[in-house]
């Protein structure tokens, strides 16, 4: 064998050792990656469980019976704060009512008062013209001017605190009908917030453990394609007998420097050949194996990216729980802010009723003096002659007395029930109020306690639902080391295409050297078919002994079929 030559065979013995030694290797890997596999599959369905165990451990049913007991308890003392307050406000309306039926009163004293007025200057002025002798009545009309104009004044104080304590009455109702309007909306907001809260997110967890409980179990179905893809691992031993059946065939155009040239070229022509048909069966069987096993790890992405695709989907569903709590805290400060108002008001306005009470009593004071006046009046046209033309003045003053006596009257005891209901009902508001206030704020402090245990259940919730995973990290990281070893693998299977073209190029530039050379024939037939026969008894793949019969023309004993030999 030329120089050349014998250096084309050697190198390619050299790239097929290594080649062998790399699909062994990958095969090896592949065939310890598989058990691991299978054993990650069942780690990941304890991980899905535990998963949904722990998702179904994130809603505590303590806080829900919290919850529970606190509403009960709480909605009982709102309901009484709500009876208390609208009594209070009803009695603030009726009080608006009485205090429109003392102004009108009080405005019938300032008209009497106005009248005397008038009346004090006609008296005035017809004692005058008696001279001398209406001196006496004429200091009385003029007293009774004076007591007239003090009238007015007082009565236009009291009809200006009359309509300061109106607005006041209205403005603690205004106050308090927003304060019922309020907790109506403010407990019932806060019972939906947090019964229906935690309703909801029991059954968002249920949602969650039902649907991937429903994965988990479809998860399993990368079982078997796993187990078929471990099944295309056992070719491998098949492989490396059969490319160390080309290598020992390749190795023996080396072996009888005795023979001739043309012997020696005709022998490794039928090497070649050979090798050819030996190579192009691994490959066959690489590039099956590898598109079977390529389509076992399709078929596991395929269901792993498809059900964590659902994962994902479930995830983001059963996630979108309220995280808020409506304005809760803002609707507890204005609760109470309002609670604050409605008792200062209620304060206020008990000053404004004992102001207007003084006021009603300077007035009652004055009314004293006009009776007084009256009389003196009277006595002094009786002891009086001259003052007989003023009787008529003087009855219509008696008239008016009678008026303001009956108005201030009436204006008095209207005044005294009036301060002594309102009072009572300020009073008593303003004790309640007191004796509640520290309940009140404990109570709103628990609503804020609990709203703060939804918010954490739910973020619990939240976080167990978007930590649960269908599969371990390292069951995908296998399932990419998978692929990628089949990757490498059928860069082999090129690698070999690559080598099996360049012993079919051998096989041609022998035969074509050979049949240069003169001489040979049956004899040369003989010898090379006897040397092939010799070379494959120690082949141990009965189809390749085969193929070699058929070159060399010679029958080989039965055996086993490639197929049937297994590495496990």
């Amino acid at each position: 064998m030329s120089d050349q030559l014998e250096r084309g065979v050697s190198s390619l013995i050299d790239r097929l050792h290594e080649t062998e030694r790399g699909i062994e290797t990958t095969y090896l890997s592949l065939g310890e990656l598989f058990p691991r596999l299978v054993a990650e599959t069942d780690a990941s369905a304890r991980t899905a469980g535990d998963s949904l165990a722990a998702i179904l451990r994130s809603l505590d049913g303590s806080a829900k019976r919290g919850v529970e007991d606190f509403l009960a308890s709480a909605s009982a003392f709102f309901g009484s704060l709500r009876d208390r307050d609208k009594s209070f406000l009803a009695s603030v309306n009726s009080g608006i009512e009485r205090i429109a039926a003392l102004d009108e009163i009080i405005a019938r004293v300032r008209s009497d008062s106005e009248e005397m007025e008038i009346v004090s200057l006609n008296a005035l002025t017809a004692a005058l013209k008696s001279g001398s002798a209406g001196r006496g009545f004429s200091v009385i009309t003029d007293e009774l001017k004076q007591i007239s104009f003090r009238t007015i004044s007082v009565t236009e104080d009291i009809t200006a605190q009359g309509r300061k304590l109106l607005e006041s009455f209205r403005s603690l109702g205004a106050i308090l009908s927003e304060l019922d309007a309020l907790q109506e909306r403010f407990f019932e907001e806060i019972r939906e917030t947090l019964s229906g809260g935690f309703a909801g997110l029991e059954s968002r967890v249920q949602e969650a453990a039902s649907a991937f409980g429903s994965l988990s179990r479809e998860a399993a179905g990368v079982r078997d394609p796993i187990l078929g893809i471990m099944q295309g691992v056992q070719v491998q031993d098949i492989l490396r007998q059969s490319i160390d059946h080309v290598i020992l065939s390749l190795r023996e155009v080396f072996k009888d420097p005795t023979v001739s040239r043309k012997d020696e070229l005709v022998f490794t022509a039928a090497v070649a050949d050979l090798s050819v048909s030996v190579l192009s069966d691994v490959i066959d069987r690489i590039e099956g194996g590898v598109e079977d096993m390529g389509r076992h790890i399709d078929g596991v992405v395929g269901v792993v990216e498809g059900l964590e695709d659902r994962r994902q989907r479930t995830v983001n569903i059963c996630e979108d729980i309220e995280s808020g709590s409506g304005d809760a805290a803002g609707k507890a400060e204005t609760y109470l802010s309002l609670k604050g108002r409605a008792l200062s008001a209620g304060r206020s306005l008990s000053a404004q009723v004992r102001q207007l009470n003084d006021s009603f009593k300077a007035l009652s004071s004055l009314l004293g003096k006009f009776q007084n006046i009256v009389v003196a009046s009277r006595i002094e046209i009786a002891r009086t002659r001259a003052l007989s033309v003023v009787s008529n003045t003087v009855a219509g003053m008696i008239e008016i007395t009678e008026n303001l006596g009956r108005d201030v009257g009436q204006a008095t005891d209207l005044t005294k029930t009036f301060i002594k209901t309102a009072s009572a009902e300020i009073l008593a508001y303003d004790k309640v109020q007191e004796s509640n206030d520290e309940r009140l704020s404990l109570a709103v402090r628990r609503m804020e306690d609990e709203l703060g245990r939804l918010k954490s259940a739910r973020e619990r919730v939240r976080d167990s639902i978007a930590s649960f995973r269908l599969y371990t990290p390292q069951f995908l990281e296998l399932i990419r080391t998978a692929r990628s070893s089949l990757d490498r693998l059928s860069g082999y299977k090129d690698t070999l295409v690559r080598l099996r073209d360049e012993i079919g190029t051998l096989k041609r530039r022998a035969t074509l050297e050979a049949e240069g050379i003169e001489g040979g024939g049956d004899d040369l037939h003989s010898i090379r078919n006897e040397r092939l026969r010799r070379m494959v008894e120690r082949f141990t793949i009965f189809t390749h002994k085969k193929t070699a019969g058929v070159l060399g023309d010679f029958s080989v004993e039965e055996g086993v079929e490639s197929g049937e030999v297994t590495l496990f």
